[in-house]
C-alpha cells in the first residue's frame, strides 16, 4: 500500500465502542474509519463471528475491506479499492488521512 502512494496504515488498531475493545483490525485508517483485513483459510470456521462484528463496525461508521489469499495476486485490485473507499470518505467527511 505505501509503496503504491497510500500513507502507512496503522497495524492491529483496537476499535474500542463504549470503552471496550471490540474488536483489532489488521490494518486501518482510523481517522476516516476505514480498515482492512485478511481472512486466511482459518477464517473458514469463523464467518459468523466474523460478519457478526463487521456488522457491528459498519453501524459505528467503519468500512471493512476484505482480503483473501486469491486476492493476494492483484494487489493493485486492493490499492484501488481502498483508493476508491478513501476518496469517497475524504470527499463525505471533508477530512484528511
Amino acid at each position: 500500500m505505501v509503496s503504491c502512494g497510500l500513507p502507512e496504515p496503522r497495524i492491529n488498531w483496537s476499535v474500542v465502542i463504549g470503552g471496550e475493545i471490540v474488536c483489532r483490525l489488521d490494518l486501518a485508517y482510523p481517522l476516516l474509519k476505514i480498515g482492512a483485513e485478511y481472512d486466511g483459510d482459518w477464517h473458514a470456521e469463523t464467518v459468523e463471528h466474523d460478519e457478526e462484528r463487521r456488522k457491528l463496525l459498519r453501524n459505528e461508521g467503519w468500512e471493512v475491506l476484505v482480503v483473501r489469499k486469491e486476492d493476494l495476486r492483484h494487489p493493485h485490485a486492493i490499492v484501488s479499492r481502498l483508493r476508491q473507499v478513501r476518496n469517497e470518505r475524504m470527499l463525505r467527511n471533508s477530512a484528511r488521512w
